[in-house]
C-alpha cells in the first residue's frame, strides 16, 4: 500500500498524521485557554437636581397639602352633615340641636335671616366683598375690636371650624374657607347649613330647636313676626332668654 495515498486518504477522512501513531507516541498539545474580555463599565452617575429646585418642590408641597385637604373637607359638606360643630364642642353646657332640611323651614325665616345677616347672598361671587373685608381690616387696625358684619358663608365656617372671639388670624382663616365654601356648593346648601348650625341662645343650636323652644311650633309653621324675632337674636345669642309664657324675652340687657 502506498503511504502517500494512505495519508491522502486519511486526510480526506479528517485524520491527521498524529492519529496514525500509537497512543504512546502521540504528542498531546493542550488546547489554548481563551480569556473573555469584558470592557469595564463606567460607574453610574446619579443626577442631582439643583438644591433650589428641591426646596421649591418642598415648599410647594407644604403649601398645597393643607389647601387640598381643606377643599376635600369642604366638598364633603355638599352631602355630609356632621352632628356637631366646633362651636357646639366648645360649649361648656348641654346643647339642644335638631337638623331640618331647607324645604321644611318657613319662608319667612329664610327671608328674615337673609335680610338681617347677608342681603347680598346669591348675588355675590365668593364668600364676601373684598372692599368690605379691607374696610373692616382697616377699622380693626385702628382699634375698633367690636367690628362685625360677617357674611353668612363667613359665619357658617366660623361656627363649623373655628372659635369665638375676634382676631386677625381667625378672620383670615374665615375668609379663606368661606371662599372655598362659596365656590364649592350652592347658596341654598350654605343657607341650609347656616340655619341648622347657627346659635339662637345659650346651648341652643339650629332653627328647628329654636322654633320649638321659643314658640312651641315647628320651623315650617313659623310666623313672620316670630321669624323676625328669631333672626334678630343671631348677633348676640348668648344673651337671649325665653319669656316665661313663651317667645323671646326682650328684657335682657344686650
Amino acid at each position: 500500500m502506498d503511504t502517500a495515498n494512505t495519508t491522502t486518504f486519511d486526510r480526506s477522512r479528517g485524520l491527521s498524521l498524529d492519529d496514525l501513531l500509537p497512543e504512546s507516541q502521540r504528542v498531546h498539545t493542550p488546547e489554548p485557554e481563551y480569556e473573555i474580555y469584558e470592557p469595564e463599565q463606567p460607574p453610574a452617575t446619579r443626577r442631582h437636581r439643583p438644591r433650589w429646585r428641591r426646596w421649591t418642590m418642598y415648599v410647594a408641597l407644604v403649601m398645597l397639602t393643607p389647601l387640598v385637604l381643606s377643599e376635600m373637607v369642604t366638598l364633603s359638606y355638599r352631602w355630609f352633615t356632621p352632628p356637631r360643630t366646633s362651636f357646639m364642642l366648645q360649649d361648656e353646657g348641654p346643647i339642644v340641636y335638631q337638623y331640618v332640611d331647607l324645604d321644611h323651614i318657613s319662608r319667612y325665616m329664610i327671608a328674615a335671616v337673609i335680610a338681617h345677616e347677608d342681603q347680598r347672598l346669591g348675588m355675590r361671587a365668593g364668600g364676601f366683598e373684598i372692599s368690605d373685608l379691607t374696610s373692616k381690616a382697616r377699622e380693626y387696625m385702628d382699634g375698633d375690636a367690636g367690628v362685625g358684619g360677617s357674611t353668612i358663608p363667613q359665619q357658617l365656617v366660623k361656627n363649623i371650624f373655628l372659635w369665638p372671639g375676634r382676631s386677625a388670624i381667625r378672620k383670615g382663616l374665615e375668609a379663606v374657607v368661606a371662599t372655598e365654601f362659596s365656590y364649592s356648593m350652592s347658596d341654598q346648601r350654605i343657607l341650609e347649613l347656616y340655619l341648622n348650625y347657627a346659635q339662637f341662645g345659650p346651648g341652643l343650636y339650629g332653627v328647628c330647636a329654636a322654633s320649638w323652644y321659643y314658640f312651641n311650633t315647628p320651623p315650617w309653621f313659623m310666623s313672620e313676626y316670630n321669624a323676625n324675632q328669631l333672626s334678630g337674636v343671631l348677633p348676640r345669642p348668648a344673651y337671649i332668654e325665653r319669656a316665661a309664657d313663651g317667645g323671646i324675652s326682650l328684657s335682657v340687657r344686650i
